[in-house]
Formats: structure tokens, sequence, C-alpha cells
């Protein structure tokens, strides 16, 4: 599947929503929005779509990135499943894997995790038949916190009256156990440290050991499997790939190779992003001086201070003192200086403003003590740069 590279006069004229970033999220989101009429754009900084869905292929042998397995599709009535059909146009197939889906392995001993959940309690039994009624609290209460958790995102997902009416009430049982790391519920249910072992084997899949894990994460995975798991048919790169057609049959666009750098905030609403390569959606964004300004902050942009890179930043600079460090701009400055940092010697406004994050990360890493900038001209990409050096000096 071929996605083209960010170009801007391939753009349409105008977009309802921009999707930032091609993980399975975004395009789950496009591809719902689209659905719906919306006009919709996503942008991926990668050279492939998919995020941990995408793989690569080394010496005639395909990679997975992230996805190893997901539970449920082969429940066809599962939430899950339906929402994968919907996406891809019932286009994504599934194949169920063996239902020993993981082995935690121990030097002395390995313990199997065999779907569905009536075999994967009583091989837990079979294990620790001295723990019996630990485990059944154990699955207890994992069923409990994974319904308390569709009440948790339903709360997220009310506004005025009625989020302050019912979002505690619909929280407080999740957020009840979500605070706790998984090894401290695990140890007010067994003080079997062998059992924790073996039940926190998954953490890998969610990226965190169980002394720093929420318990309700641990739970939403150890639940997700136990009545087995699923790969898809042609790899994970199939996700990706039966959901782009859906998106484009409806009107939407995808690019690769095309990193935000920010998000710009105009008048209080969200009016588009800013490229790494410069690229501003609205001719002037910045500039709108007889509107009065919204005072509320929506993004980490409309804050006085942003971009910092840690280190004091002075603008309209002609040179650096000694241990600082000079942002240059132009072919004035092709002269080479160690403390001289040239965003553009082609005088390329966007070139700088792609340019100007990795120029103070080097800056920094260099150990100057200060940053002095030249004059930017304040036209085109430039508007953009000055708002971020202003903020960046704040």
């Amino acid at each position: 599947m071929k996605i083209p590279k960010y170009r801007k006069d391939k753009l349409n004229d105008n977009y309802d929503i921009i999707v930032i970033g091609s993980g399975i999220s975004g395009l789950c989101s496009a591809a719902l929005l689209s659905m719906e009429g919306k006009k919709v754009l996503v942008l991926e900084k990668h050279f492939k779509v998919g995020g941990y869905t995408h793989t690569f292929r080394r010496q005639n042998y395909e990679w997975d990135v992230g996805i190893h397995y997901i539970g449920g599709m082969h429940k066809k009535n599962s939430f899950s499943r339906k929402l994968f059909d919907k996406i891809t146009d019932n286009n994504l197939k599934w194949n169920k894997t063996d239902d020993n889906y993981d082995r935690v392995i121990f030097p002395d001993k390995s313990y199997d995790f065999v779907a569905p959940k009536s075999k994967f309690i009583e091989n837990l039994k079979n294990y620790f038949p001295e723990e019996s009624s630990n485990i059944d609290t154990y699955i207890q209460t994992i069923t409990s916190i994974n319904k308390s958790m569709f009440k948790y995102f339903a709360a997220k997902g009310l506004s005025g009256f009625k989020e302050i009416l019912f979002s505690n009430y619909l929280s407080k049982d999740f957020l009840k156990f979500s605070d706790k790391t998984t090894y401290q519920a695990l140890s007010e249910i067994t003080s079997n440290q062998r059992l924790i072992g073996v039940l926190t084997g998954q953490w890998g899949d969610y990226g965190l050991p169980p002394k720093q894990s929420s318990f309700a994460m641990h739970c939403a995975i150890a639940a997700h499997y136990l009545d087995g798991a699923n790969y898809p048919v042609g790899g994970s790169r199939s996700i990706s790939e039966t959901i782009v057609p859906v998106i484009e049959k409806n009107g939407g666009q995808l690019f690769v190779s095309a990193g935000v750098e920010s998000i710009y905030i105009k008048n209080g609403q969200c009016k588009g992003v800013i490229l790494e390569n410069g690229d501003i959606p609205d001719d002037n964004p910045f500039s709108d001086s007889n509107n009065k300004k919204s005072s509320k902050i929506i993004s980490p942009g409309m804050l006085k201070k942003h971009y910092s890179p840690g280190i004091p930043v002075l603008l309209n600079q002609k040179k650096a003192d000694k241990n600082c460090a000079l942002i240059t701009f132009g072919k004035k400055y092709k002269k080479k200086k160690t403390n001289y940092f040239n965003l553009s010697k082609k005088s390329d406004l966007k070139e700088a403003a792609s340019n100007l994050y990795k120029t103070f990360r080097k800056i920094k890493k260099q150990g100057f003590k200060k940053i002095y900038v030249v004059k930017i001209p304040n036209i085109g990409a430039g508007i953009a740069i000055n708002d971020r050096l202003k903020r960046a000096s704040n």
C-alpha cells in the first residue's frame, strides 16, 4: 500500500478534521469521522502509516513492530470485532491462535495460559491448589474492574451538567483500583509471590513492571485474552491496509513524511497545524490584532512560555557573549564559528522553521549557557518562528 509523501499542492481546499498520527487510534477516528461525512486529513511523520501496526522487512522476513495477538476477534458479536469490521468495511480477516496463548517461564517450571476462561482458571488452580479461593477472588476482581472501566470511559464522553452530575459516580470504582500498582493490588489478594509472578507474566504487553503499572491496566490486558487470542491474516500491516481505503473512499486524505510541529490557536479556536517543514495551512495564523484573543488555555501553544529549551533565550541580537550560542539566519552568516548555528544558509524560512527545535537541542547538549538569536524576518513561516521564539524567551 503506497501512501503519498506530503506536498502542500496535493492538499484539498479545506478540512473538517486533521488527525495527527496514523496509529490505530488515529486511523480508527479518521475512518469513523469520514464515514459520518467529515472531510478528514491524516498526517503521519513516519514514512509508513499504521503506528504499532506497521511492519518492516529484513532479509526477506517481515517483522511486526507492536502487534503480537489481539483478544476476542473470533467472537463476531464482540465490541472490538464489530468496530474492526466497521472501519475496514469487513475486509480485515482474523486467524485464531492456539488456545495456549501465553506461557510464563520460570527457571524451574513453566505455566501455560490456556483459553477459554474456564480452562485458564482450571489450570491455574492445578498449578496452585492451595490458592483456589484467592484465584476466584482474582478473577472476580478483574471482571469487576473491566465493567467499571466502561463506566469510567463513558464518563469521559459527558459534558456540561451531565458531567457534573454523573462523572464522579461513574468513575469512582475504576479509580479505586487504577490508583494502585499491580503488585499492591495482587498482594491484597494473595501473599504467594510465585502466583503473583505468574499472574503478572504478561506485563510486557502493557509496558511497565508490576510495581510501577496501574492495576486497572493489568486487568484490562489479563481479561482481554481469557477467551483466546487472534492474529490478522496477512500480518499486522493488514490492519492499516484495510482501514486506509475506507478513509479514502469517504473523501479523506493521508500523507506520510508529514511531521506536525504544533497546533495553532486563533481567537480561542483550533485553526490547524504547523508542520515541521514550516508549512502553515492559514496564510497568517498569528497576526489578528483586530480581534480579541481568548484568555482560555486550550493547547500548550497558547501558553506565554512554551517551546523553551531550558536555558535563557535572547531575541534580535547581533552577536553572542562568551560561552553562549548565536542562532543565525541567511547567507550573511555563512562563515563557520563554533558557537554559530545557522537555521538556513539559503535564507529559506521553511527550512529555518524545520531546523529550529533540533538547533535548540543541539545547543543545549553542547552546554552553552544562553541562546542569542538574530532578527528573523516576520513574514510567511517567519511569523510562526518568531511566535515560537517569543514564547521560548519568556
